[in-house]
């Protein structure tokens, strides 16, 4: 049962640090260079404002339960730099294709690729470095 236990509170923190994370840098951080190019987003509505930010926690939601699944499943008990290993190559695996496929179907400068792939990475290794602090279980080791 700890281990259940580690795992939803990990979920949880992860939830927290990415909301929290995506508020900062897309909310304040990047907000006057959405504002120049506000033309190519979505000007919803206040219904549909909030059926959009329902959908937001949703993904939110999806996201920390799969981090925090995926990061169990090959934990190695190496601590804080196995998370940050853990955030890079999931963001590689993540960020950098719909940054730039999202660059590539809509009219916006390649600078947005460049910002989106360096923020998406600093979120993706922040999830992995506060999942491995507060996942921490057992070690494991593989035999053949």
């Amino acid at each position: 049962m700890m281990q259940g236990g580690r795992f939803w509170v990990s979920v949880l923190v992860v939830l927290v640090t990415s909301i929290a994370y995506n508020l900062v840098v897309h909310g304040i951080i990047l907000f006057s260079l959405y504002e120049a190019h506000k033309a190519v987003f979505r000007v919803p509505t206040t219904e549909e404002r909030n059926l959009l930010y329902l959908l937001h926690l949703v993904a939110q939601l999806v996201f920390a339960l799969l981090f925090v699944y995926i990061f169990t499943k090959g934990y190695e008990g190496r601590g804080w730099t196995e998370g940050v290993r853990y955030g890079v190559l999931i963001g590689l695996l993540t960020v950098f294709p719909v940054s730039a496929t999202i660059v590539a179907l809509f009219p916006l400068p390649f600078r947005f690729l460049f910002i989106w792939t360096l923020s998406g990475l600093g979120w993706t290794v922040l999830c992995g470095l506060v999942t491995a602090v507060v996942y921490r279980g057992p070690r494991v080791t593989w035999t053949q």
